[in-house]
């Protein structure tokens, strides 16, 4: 990888949340397997900008996103039947069970 003699990556990087962002894309990052490398992208990830960082990626993308997911969730094996909620993560929290 770090000699860039590849002709397609396939690859799932994490983008959520925001801070993985450093790992995934800052230059030199050990992460950053395929050495991308963006100024602003850079600055806006040393300054904390998510934000930034993200329009920083749309302009100069460092891949092509196929089938992305927007959030990942791992949930505990002892929750009995979890239900992920439409437009918050945990909205349905108070109905899970616990197994005991």
């Amino acid at each position: 990888m770090q000699s860039h003699q590849f002709d397609l990556v396939l690859t799932r990087p994490l983008m959520w949340p925001p801070i993985l962002m450093a790992l995934n894309w800052h230059t030199g990052s050990p992460d950053n397997l395929a050495g991308y490398s963006n100024q602003a992208v850079d600055k806006a990830l040393d300054s904390g900008d998510w934000a930034a960082a993200q329009a920083a990626l749309r302009e100069d993308p460092p891949a092509a996103f196929v089938c992305t997911h927007e959030k990942l969730v791992v949930v505990d094996a002892r929750i009995k039947n979890p239900m992920l909620g439409p437009w918050e993560i945990l909205e349905t929290l108070p109905q899970w069970e616990v197994a005991q």
